[in-house]
């Protein structure tokens, strides 16, 4: 306050308040009110005019000394005067009487100022002379501008504060209107800076308040974008480049771009013409906005006229305006148009940066031609050889290393790396995050392995986001041992990956995997970096060891995390722990976790209950099952179909049809619309008690149902009528099953369903327990016909129809057994069994002896072990047999079933899976 005021006191009167300086106050106040009602010009003016009248405060102010002595005679002739008339007899003289006067006249002066000169209308203000006069109007001037210029400010400011409130509060009208009063009051001063703009100090003046006003523009504008009103914006920078306004190049950026997200391109277009037109400057992100997004793919004479229009501002533009196209994809999407514009950029004197030369080099790496990327940066290496600052750098080469390493081309990258480091460019941090952002979108674990040795061994200390891609990458090719390491490699080289969701996504990798050991080293690590553990950590952690069967583990892992008291498990955590205690076959532990998740105060879900149901339904305690459900329903939790499915499997667990038929229906009756799970589940206990009558009727009740069959619903038909000795049913739904015939009261006879090698041995066993060996081998080259290879319960089914034919087979059962050997088919004991019984024991050793097998005592119980023709087994392993089952992943479907042997032995059920 003190330096608009008093600029130019001296120390004896700064700081009391003369005429002079509460005059300067109210001036300042007046000239507020005269802001705010939109009148400063003419205001100024009236109080320069009073000012001006004032001479003698005006000499008082420039002569204190000599105004200083005057004060002090006529004030000693008044006291004498005073002192004449009170205290003395004689009469005062007439100099005593004249000071007196003068000093009453000085008085009334200096304490009525606004009074001391009444000015009628028409009257002139008394003169000064003119030198005094000039020196007082140029110093009172210059003192008046400078206060309004400071007004100005502060009220444009407090304006600007209200605009920027009001787009907080989304009043964006009101915000709106003081805007159209700042570019009134604008407007105003404008007018008033361009009639004194002959001066210097006039030019720097105007400079600073156009410097100012746009930063003020750019708290208004991001303010409105901020308040997700973009027309508006786009409409307030319209106006401000009206009233002469220039917005810095990030305000114009952002308004485009906000434009350009909405879809309003020609909007954007439209106000980038505008602010070319009113002299704005443009930044190459502002152009690569235009070129990029406002000008259409072939629009070649509107980009031929943005290029004229471009060309005229400067030399600096004209460079950025063809770096911006080389950079728009739509223009550059052939290595014929990048050496297009290359040649004009040339041409036009416009190569003269190395960012011209990389849009180049980028554009073709880009495209994948990485034959023109090298010729550009041969050409670039060339320029350099006249103009230093040309030379290739990190980003010339880096575009090209990164586009061998996005086409796999690992020997190619490295040797380009090479090169970079032989021109004298050591690799960065940013170039290998290239190079890794490359491999990282292909998912080539093995190129992100060299990326971090070579950035070991040019001793280049990666950044966290760098690690972070390749661990993300690592995740998706399912490598979670790589991921693992890396994050390790991190926190060793001292860049340690603190985000949460890549930690996260490591352990539900390993949740998947059901490596519950490498979850919870991840968990471990961390917590030793500090990155707190969430509920999807829990989770995913606890459902690793779940589904590895490892109770303890996820107790383990469960207590590391909520011990830490930062993390308040949810259902899911506890739903995994049940789900831990279940796959153990521990029900009990599932229901002491399932009470600990309503102590804590988390509500369980149908998921919850319907675990507990999984687990009484895998120990066949149908009455615990039944219990589960009726707490479920009393606690407000409707049961869905998965939970009448685990109770259906309790039932047939247990064998007990009709209850597994009562809580069908009841399913139905609750509204609750059955699934394909549901149906084979009954199907399921029909076809183990042999009822296949039944189980044809819940098939067609299915088909009614509008639900498909599957190809276990149609296995267990088949395997309920096997169990029923009716092997012409079982043929018949067979031939449903590959839709060979239609199915007797189905919508659907199969289509679209493949038939499994359960389908063809179980409608095969119906037809070996007759002895009809020749229906049987019918069966099996119908299912090798469909591709699908036999396997050691296929062998030991033909082989017993054999068996019980009559007479034995023997030398039928020897052929298919020596072809068998012959494919380098696994081999197990019931097989063996089988033919030991219709060979008999001698010639069986003897065939043993001459097919070099290593057979081990059948009379063990195991059964576990597995048999090999050993001259097969070696051309497997050579590769020499592609047929053979050696070099496959091993079947386990009926791998250690008993099936029906001989005469002599005891019929088994098949084992079936389902």
């Amino acid at each position: 306050w003190l330096k608009h005021f008093w600029p130019t006191a001296t120390a004896r009167n700064r700081y009391c308040f003369t005429p002079r300086k509460r005059l300067h106050v109210r001036t300042s106040c007046k000239m507020q009110a005269a802001c705010n009602e939109n009148t400063a010009p003419k205001r100024a003016e009236e109080q320069s005019r009073t000012l001006l009248a004032n001479s003698f405060s005006q000499y008082r102010v420039h002569r204190p000394v000599v105004t200083f002595l005057i004060i002090f005679a006529i004030l000693a002739l008044s006291l004498r005067a005073l002192d004449q008339l009170i205290f003395c007899e004689e009469d005062p003289g007439i100099c005593d009487l004249c000071a007196l006067v003068a000093f009453a006249i000085g008085a009334a002066f200096f304490m009525h100022p606004q009074q001391r000169m009444p000015k009628a209308r028409g009257s002139e203000a008394p003169k000064l002379p003119h030198k005094m006069r000039k020196s007082a109007c140029q110093r009172v001037g210059k003192r008046e501008s400078q206060i309004e210029d400071s007004l100005a400010y502060e009220h444009r400011d407090s304006k600007v504060e209200e605009i920027v409130a009001a787009c907080e509060k989304g009043e964006l009208a009101l915000a709106e209107a003081r805007l159209a009063q700042i570019i009134k009051v604008r407007a105003a001063g404008s007018n008033k800076h361009s009639s004194n703009n002959s001066s210097n100090n006039s030019e720097c003046t105007v400079e600073a308040c156009a410097r100012h006003f746009s930063r003020q523009m750019h708290r208004m504008l991001q303010a409105c974008l901020h308040a997700g009103d973009v027309p508006r914006a786009v409409a307030w920078t319209n106006m401000l480049l009206a009233a002469g306004g220039q917005p810095t190049p990030h305000s114009l950026h952002s308004v485009v771009q906000s434009s350009i997200d909405i879809g309003e391109t020609e909007k954007a277009a439209a106000l980038m013409l505008k602010a070319v037109s009113a002299d704005i400057s443009l930044d190459l992100s502002c152009l690569q906005l235009l070129f990029k997004h406002c000008i259409a793919a072939g629009a070649e004479d509107a980009l031929e006229e943005w290029i004229s229009r471009l060309a005229a501002r400067s030399h600096e533009v004209n460079s950025n305006c063809f770096i911006a196209i080389l950079r728009a994809e739509d223009h550059t999407n052939s290595t014929a148009k990048v050496d297009h514009w290359m040649s004009r950029a040339i041409q036009a004197d416009a190569a003269c940066s190395a960012d011209i030369y990389n849009a180049a080099i980028c554009a073709c790496a880009r495209l994948g031609e990485l034959w023109h990327a090298q010729r550009w940066l041969r050409r670039m290496e060339e320029a350099a050889q006249k103009q230093r600052h040309l030379s290739p750098d990190l980003i010339s080469y880096g575009a090209i290393i990164a586009g061998f390493a996005q086409q796999g081309q690992h020997a190619q990258a490295e040797e380009w790396l090479r090169q970079m480091i032989a021109a004298g460019l050591r690799p960065t941090a940013a170039a290998f995050h290239s190079f890794i952002k490359a491999y990282a979108n292909n998912e080539d674990v093995h190129g992100l392995e060299r990326c971090m040795i070579l950035s070991k061994e040019h001793d280049v200390q990666l950044k966290a986001q760098s690690y972070i891609l390749a661990i993300s990458a690592a995740v998706h090719a399912g490598q979670t041992e790589a991921a693992e390491r890396w994050i390790r490699q991190s926190v060793e080289t001292g860049s340690p990956v603190q985000d949460k969701a890549c930690y996260n996504s490591v352990v539900s990798a390993c949740a998947k995997r059901g490596d519950a050991e490498g979850a919870q080293r991840i968990v471990t690590l961390m917590c030793e970096q500090a990155v707190e553990p969430d509920v999807v950590t829990l989770g995913a952690a606890v459902h690793a060891a779940a589904k590895s069967g490892n109770q303890e583990k996820a107790e383990a892992i469960f207590d590391l995390i909520i011990t830490r008291g930062k993390t308040r498990p949810d259902a899911i955590g506890f739903n995994a722990l049940i789900n831990a205690s279940v796959k153990a076959g521990d029900a009990k532990r599932a229901e002491f976790w399932l009470r600990k998740m309503i102590e804590v105060g988390v509500e369980p879900s149908v998921v919850s209950y319907t675990t507990m149901l999984h687990a009484h339904a895998r120990c066949g305690d149908i009455a615990a099952a039944e219990e589960g459900l009726e707490r479920m329903q009393m606690n407000g939790i409707e049961a869905n179909v998965v939970s009448y499915t685990a109770l259906i499997h309790a039932c047939v667990k247990a064998g007990d049809i009709p209850r597994a038929e009562k809580w069908f229906k009841e399913m139905r009756s609750a509204g609750i619309q059955a699934n394909a799970v549901s149906y084979s589940s009954l199907l399921n206990v029909c076809a183990k008690a042999g009822d296949y009558q039944r189980a044809e009727r819940w098939l067609e009740q299915m088909c009614k149902d509008g639900v498909a069959p599957t190809v276990v619903c149609y296995n267990n038909v088949i395997d309920a009528c096997a169990r029923a000795d009716s092997p012409e049913r079982a043929e018949h739904w067979l031939r449903c099953l590959t839709g060979d015939e239609a199915a007797d009261g189905c919508c659907t006879s199969g289509m679209g369903l493949a038939p499994t090698r359960q389908s063809f041995t179980a409608a095969a066993q119906a037809y070996a327990k007759e002895g009809s060996f020749k229906d049987v081998a019918r069966l099996m080259g119908q299912m090798e016909d469909h591709g699908i290879a036999m396997d050691e319960f296929c062998i030991t089914v033909q082989l017993s129809s054999y068996a019980r034919a009559r007479p034995r087979q023997r030398d039928l059962a020897e052929v298919t057994f020596r072809n068998y050997c012959k494919r380098g088919l696994p081999i197990t004991k019931p097989p063996l069994r089988v033919l030991k019984s219709v060979l008999g024991g001698p010639r069986f050793a003897e065939l043993v002896q001459e097919l070099q097998l290593k057979v081990p005592s059948l009379a063990d119980s195991q059964g576990e072990a597995r048999i090999y023709c050993t001259a097969e087994r070696a051309f497997a392993v050579k590769g020499q047999n592609p047929d053979s089952l050696w070099a496959r992943p091993r079947r386990n479907s009926f791998e250690s079933a008993p099936t029906l042997l001989t005469s002599r032995v005891t019929p088994k059920e098949v084992k079936t899976d389902y």
